[in-house]
């Protein structure tokens, strides 16, 4: 993996709940070292000492990456990232939900029946769009829509942008 640290400075003075902190928090959560977390996450361990020392601030990829190690506090970390990725994690969390009410009775614990690609080529080609357009969503109603037209691009069977781009224009 490549690295990922942002050499940018930070503060010297280590809040409580500050990412320095919170990185040393999970690595004792966790009971690993720097090297361990340096190697979960693909950077260097000078990265993770440079981190919570407070020299340093983890890149967006970086933070996303130990947000997907500390779960409980993940959207804490992609907020850190940065609010279009925290916007994508809370859109990827309510289609997962909306997935998961449409199971069957019968399949209680089954995985929700979705495409990651088919998922992300939707995100990615709405993003695009809504860019062109100049125009943004609310997280909801951008949701709402990622499902709808994900159901659509899945019945069809077909991952066509100008099928995106017609339903969003509809939208």
């Amino acid at each position: 993996m490549t690295e990922t640290t942002v050499k940018r400075k930070i503060g010297s003075r280590i809040e409580p709940d500050s990412i320095p902190a919170r990185i040393k928090a999970l690595r004792e959560r966790l009971q690993i070292d720097q090297t361990v977390l340096a190697q979960h996450i693909g950077v260097k361990p000078t990265s993770i000492s440079e981190w919570e020392s407070g020299k340093y601030r983890p890149s967006a990829m970086a933070l996303m990456a130990i947000g997907r190690l500390d779960f409980n506090n993940e959207m804490w970390w992609y907020d850190q990232a940065g609010p279009e990725y925290a916007d994508r994690l809370k859109t990827v969390r309510m289609f997962e939900e909306q997935q998961a009410k449409r199971r069957k009775p019968d399949e209680p614990g089954a995985s929700p029946a979705w495409d990651p690609d088919l998922l992300t080529f939707v995100i990615e080609t709405m993003d695009a769009e809504l860019k062109k357009r100049r125009k943004t969503l609310p997280v909801g109603k951008y949701a709402e829509l990622i499902v709808l037209v994900y159901e659509y691009c899945h019945k069809l069977g077909q991952r066509d942008s100008d099928i995106v781009a017609k339903l969003l224009k509809i939208a």
